[in-house]
């Protein structure tokens, strides 16, 4: 339960932010666990512990990926809007020279 309590304390942070479903599946079964053993139901507990370290490793991946997919997004978007405002710039300006503002 130690290796799992940990696994879950790892979800902190930015998987819970870029991987919020996740994380709420593996917090949940973590809680699942703790019941069982209150109810000292050992085996169950241990079952529902097992394989909650490698679902943590798996939602801090998907955490990870899912920033990563947005931080791309968002540069991608500052270059657009970058060339967007390029591009009005020259429009204002050959609109200006035809009315021999400049």
């Amino acid at each position: 339960m130690a290796t799992a309590g940990s696994a879950v304390e790892s979800l902190q942070g930015e998987a819970a932010r870029f991987a919020p479903e996740a994380v709420k599946s593996v917090q949940a079964s973590y809680t699942s666990a703790k019941e069982l053993i209150a109810r000292k139901d050992y085996k169950g507990a241990l079952a529902a512990a097992s394989d909650i370290p490698a679902r943590a490793k798996a939602a801090l991946a998907a955490g990870t990926a899912r920033r990563d997919e947005l931080m791309k997004a968002s540069v991608e978007l500052a270059a657009s809007v970058q060339q967007a405002i390029a591009d009005l710039k020259a429009q204002a300006e050959d609109i200006l020279k035809s009315i021999g503002g400049r």
